[in-house]
């Protein structure tokens, strides 16, 4: 004779809420749901603890795992709702609209951490697949004072891809301190004269060559430096900035 199997029922909220707006947020950009799963997997630490948490505040009983993938490393949080998967599928972009145009930056940090960047100095850029989304962003930061630009990019997996972006120096720094998102929060100039986070860039990719002589594979030289190994095998493809010696 088998016990009946006895399910807790987690004492989860659902009111309109900053944490989860901010979830909203990151929900429909790298998060997945799944059967009664709710999961973000990516390799900032940074990102997954403060997702865990948004989770922790509407009453999910989250976990954060280190997950080994093909020599990379990712951080991954998960938690279980039945109850919370089902009141997200049936969400409609109204019913999103509604919690996000209450929390707008709660749910725009979310979406931001998902599917943004800072490029160099130049803009804000957020991408996806889904142009309904991206308008609705684009509509929240208007209301903030920002002045975004929305794009339509070449096909990614045969859907079409729309590209938010949000230029000038000044609007990046204002994104930045009115967001406060949790990563991507600097203003990076990857290569050029003037900033001295190019130079520390530089040394990197000399230090990285420096170790390729000594005979070591990007992957070991990427878990030296903490850097992505992406880019230090396009480093060693010999796709560098001009200026940077091969022969150092």
């Amino acid at each position: 004779m088998t016990k009946n199997k006895v399910v807790r029922k987690l004492n989860i909220t659902k009111d309109d809420s900053p944490a989860l707006a901010y979830i909203l947020g990151v929900l429909v950009g790298d998060g997945t749901v799944h059967k009664n799963r709710i999961q973000l997997k990516v390799k900032s630490k940074v990102f997954v603890e403060a997702f865990s948490r948004a989770l922790s505040e509407i009453g999910l009983k989250p976990k954060v795992y280190l997950i080994k993938d093909r020599g990379d490393i990712y951080y991954s949080c998960r938690a279980h709702s039945i109850e919370f998967v089902e009141w997200f599928k049936s969400l409609s972009l109204d019913s999103i609209r509604a919690i996000a145009t209450k929390y707008p930056l709660d749910f725009i940090r979310g979406f931001y951490e998902s599917e943004g960047c800072i490029y160099k100095d130049k803009y804000v850029g957020m991408t996806n697949t889904d142009g309904t989304i991206l308008s609705l962003v684009k509509s929240l930061l208007e209301n903030l004072g920002f002045h975004p630009k929305l794009y339509l990019k070449d096909k990614k997996r045969g859907k079409p891809c729309y590209d938010l972006r949000v230029y000038g120096k000044r609007e990046i720094q204002m994104f930045i301190e009115l967001i406060k998102p949790h990563i991507k929060n600097t203003m990076t100039q990857t290569y050029g004269k003037r900033s001295s986070r190019t130079r520390h860039t530089l040394d990197i990719i000399r230090k990285a060559l420096e170790l390729r002589k000594q005979g070591l594979g990007y992957r070991k030289v990427a878990k030296i430096l903490k850097i992505s190994p992406w880019t230090v095998k396009t480093w060693f493809s010999g796709k560098i900035p001009k200026g940077v010696d091969l022969n150092v």
